[in-house]
């Protein structure tokens, strides 16, 4: 091989290694990148925990028979029914979700019977306006307002398909779950 062959090798091979090298340096950045500035947003997994607390914690509002079985993805009607009628919250989620100080989600409940197709008062009053029950009410109509702002605030609609458990039999039900909560 003369000089010219050898040189136009070696430039050839210069050039395909700078190309590579190239590409290898602009995939390193953009996944650094991507990796540094990925956000990670817990709205959501706030919503699931709260339902998957409500639907399927024995303290919830999950039905407990005599012998203390635990039957989850039930709704014990008794447990539903609350005696707040300023508020509509039920004391029994209040105790089941306390973050303290910190209020940082908001819920609220309704179930509807499916053979009857009626929502279920949570009052144990006749008088039932409102067919919902709720956990952090002031804050839940406060930020329900803020909620198509995506920027401040995520709301997830959940439905869960559920057994209610009405004095001595099980029902077809409902429980349509709307968690609210602050972004960040």
């Amino acid at each position: 091989m003369n000089k010219k062959g050898i040189i136009s090798l070696y430039m050839s091979n210069w050039i395909i290694r700078a190309i590579f090298l190239a590409v290898m340096t602009v995939l390193v950045l953009f996944l650094v990148n991507y990796m540094s500035s990925a956000e990670v947003h817990a709205e959501h997994l706030r919503a699931e925990a709260l339902a998957a607390r409500i639907l399927y914690s024995p303290n919830g509002l999950s039905y407990t028979d005599s012998n203390g079985r635990f039957h989850p993805k039930t709704v014990d009607l008794e447990k539903f029914t609350t005696t707040d009628v300023k508020f509509q919250e039920s004391p029994l989620l209040k105790d089941l979700i306390d973050f303290g100080e910190k209020q940082f989600i908001t819920a609220k409940l309704q179930l509807k019977n499916l053979e009857t197709n009626n929502l279920i008062c949570p009052l144990k009053s006749t008088a039932c306006t409102d067919k919902s029950l709720y956990y952090n009410k002031e804050l839940f109509d406060q930020w329900l307002l803020f909620s198509f702002d995506k920027n401040q605030f995520t709301k997830v609609d959940k439905q869960v398909y559920v057994l209610i458990w009405d004095k001595d039999k099980f029902v077809k039900g409902r429980l349509n779950i709307q968690v609210v909560t602050p972004v960040g």
